[in-house]
């Protein structure tokens, strides 16, 4: 596990409209020292991409009203700079061949909810170090 310099100068986006599940990710990006900005819906994510450039993303699935994690991803996706980074889909909804189904509409990969600091430092690890 990474505890030192930050992995990237350029931060990843954080999408959960749950405010205790966005301070526990945002409690171990800090832990992992990875540069990060958060929204809690899909529309002000949108607007972020306006101000800030990005690595990755982390995506709620649910985001209760408005629109979806999914959705979100679709429309990240047709923005060129955008359209080949890592979007992880995080999610409760597991099982029935949901990694497959996320995979398959465009997510890179997933990260079942709950899920602890060594498991996102893996997907970390994996798309963006």
């Amino acid at each position: 596990m990474t505890t030192t310099s930050p992995i990237r100068k350029i931060p990843i986006l954080a999408v959960e409209d749950n405010p205790a599940n966005m301070n526990y990710l945002m409690f171990i990006l800090k832990k992992l020292n990875v540069v990060s900005v958060s929204a809690p819906t899909a529309e002000e994510a949108l607007q972020l991409l306006k101000s800030y450039e990005f690595s990755c993303g982390l995506f709620d699935i649910n985001l209760g009203s408005g629109m979806s994690g999914l959705e979100l991803m679709e429309k990240v996706r047709e923005i060129d700079i955008y359209k080949n980074i890592p979007i992880i889909a995080v999610t409760a909804y597991y099982g029935g061949g949901m990694h497959k189904k996320l995979i398959d509409k465009g997510f890179t990969d997933y990260l079942a909810k709950p899920y602890d600091m060594v498991q996102l430092d893996a997907l970390l690890e994996k798309y963006i170090r």
